[in-house]
């Protein structure tokens, strides 16, 4: 970028600032689409396989305040990034030391490595409050508090067993 004439350098720049300014616009509503498709699939995952009734308009607020731990990891993450010394040292793809994987060789067993970075508290503090908010969401409180935690965590781990195995290959 030092090499670049002013001319130049100015080009750059300007296609930096739009392609954040792009990306930032189209990551929200990928987190709002995913987010509908994900409250989509529990609610049918409680209703048909656990015999609650929740209704879509309730799964959709259990799911996105489940999001809150991950929003604190971010703010975190943030808050660790403006005070460092030097912020190029953090690892963005596991800046915090809040899984076991924070401690391993990224370059080692990728499977182990996942699933250790799959370990994190913020990650199976959402899990616990989605199993909660879809046990207290039901209308009819067909599923325990125990049972939905207990799915979560299940569909959390069968998660986590897949996405190791695709990154061992």
């Amino acid at each position: 970028m030092e090499q670049l004439p002013p001319e130049q350098r100015q080009q750059v720049i300007a296609a930096q600032a739009t392609g954040t300014k792009v990306t930032f616009y189209a990551f929200g509503i990928v987190i709002l689409v995913g987010g509908l498709i994900f409250a989509a699939i529990l609610m049918a995952v409680f209703n048909f396989v656990l015999g609650a009734e929740v209704p879509f308009g309730r799964s959709m607020a259990v799911v996105f305040y489940s999001f809150f731990p991950q929003n604190l990891a971010t703010i975190l993450l943030l808050v660790s990034v403006l005070v460092s010394s030097d912020p190029n040292t953090i690892d963005l793809t596991n800046p915090m030391p809040t899984n076991p994987a924070f401690f391993m060789d990224p370059m080692g067993n990728k499977f182990l490595y996942t699933i250790a970075r799959n370990l994190d508290i913020f990650r199976l503090w959402a899990v616990v409050l989605l199993g909660l908010g879809f046990s207290a969401a039901s209308s009819n409180r067909k599923p325990s508090v125990s049972t939905g935690i207990t799915t979560m965590f299940v569909i959390y781990g069968l998660l986590t067993l897949i996405v190791a195995a695709w990154a061992s290959f």
